[in-house]
């Protein structure tokens, strides 16, 4: 279940962060994407294939905002960003380096060396660990 966390808007009121919100539909995406996955047969035809791609795109791109959550908290959120950046599953690498792109807008160079370092072994086709 994802932890809401609070934030404090400019005016001081309380809100709950997108965050929570963004876990949610992270969680529904995913799930339906697997059980459209599952119920694929082994030949789908273009219909189900375009589904399937679709699903996956919705997917990164909640992944895509909750990495940008993550990098505006601060540094120290880094790995979990990181963590978020090893589930992308984009094929073609363009989330991966959108991910290195919200991590350079926010000035962490540590955060984006490491994503540049797991786009190269996702390229070079070595694996998706990050140590």
């Amino acid at each position: 279940m994802p932890v809401s966390t609070v934030s404090v808007t400019e005016d001081g009121t309380a809100a709950v962060a997108e965050g929570a919100k963004l876990e949610e539909s992270y969680m529904r995406n995913s799930l339906m994407h697997s059980l459209l996955a599952d119920s694929t047969p082994s030949q789908p035809t273009h219909t189900q294939r375009t589904e399937l791609a679709r699903r996956e795109l919705e997917v990164d791109k909640v992944l895509l905002q909750l990495i940008n959550v993550e990098c505006r908290e601060g540094e120290e959120r880094g790995m979990k960003a990181l963590e978020l950046v090893n589930l992308l599953s984009d094929a073609n690498g363009r989330m991966v380096e959108a991910a290195g792109k919200v991590a350079a807008r926010y000035g962490h160079t540590v955060l984006g060396e490491k994503i540049a370092e797991l786009a190269e072994r996702r390229l070079l086709g070595e694996g998706e660990e990050v140590e």
